[in-house]
């Protein structure tokens, strides 16, 4: 160990950094999630909000592990620039040390980050346009629009991932697609 190096925590307090000082760390079910959904109308105009959220879960930020690591040639992220020198010793991020000798990369907390969030899933604003003239019995226009805003602290693309479906991989971001934002402008005409 040097300068620069992540230090880990001697749990048994025998003085040596082995496999007997390993803990459980994080927990990715959340402590409170669901969602919310609202609906407001005044005369023809109707708006309509769903948002869902997820507080108190904690996630394994694979993506983050990899570009932050330091020890290959591989691409890093910009952050890594804030990292440990001899003219810079007051940072958070260890020394750059290619193949990693001192264990700078072992998962530890350092790569465990809150996954709590508020998200807008949809909102739809609508003008309900009475019938006219035995033309159309009624029509509405709209305009939706989904994942409009999150709200969270998590450094990773998304808050809301799910690699696969088992137990084994909850709470680990592998750094999927983000969910796209996305705006529909509609017509809906009843005959």
């Amino acid at each position: 160990m040097q300068a620069g190096d992540i230090k880990y925590v001697d749990t048994d307090g025998n003085n040596i950094i082995n496999n007997a000082d390993k803990m459980i760390i994080g927990n990715p079910n959340p402590d409170l999630f669901g969602c919310v959904y609202t609906s407001l109308s005044y005369k023809n105009f109707e708006l309509s909000a769903l948002l869902n959220y997820s507080l108190g879960n904690d996630a394994f930020n694979f993506v983050r592990s990899k570009t932050e690591a330091m020890s290959t040639y591989s691409n890093q992220s910009v952050t890594v620039l804030d990292r440990w020198t001899t003219s810079n010793t007051g940072a958070d991020m260890p020394r750059a040390v290619f193949g990693d000798p001192t264990g700078n990369t072992v998962f530890s907390d350092r790569w465990i980050e809150d996954g709590s969030y508020l998200r807008l899933k949809q909102v739809t604003l609508s003008y309900n346009m009475p019938a006219w003239a035995g033309i159309y019995k009624g029509l509405v226009l709209y305009i939706t629009a989904t994942n409009l805003f999150t709200f969270t602290g998590y450094k990773g693309y998304d808050p809301e991932f799910m690699y696969l479906n088992s137990p084994f991989y909850m709470g680990v971001d592998y750094g999927l697609m983000p969910q796209t934002r996305s705006f529909i402008v509609g017509l809906k005409l009843d005959l």
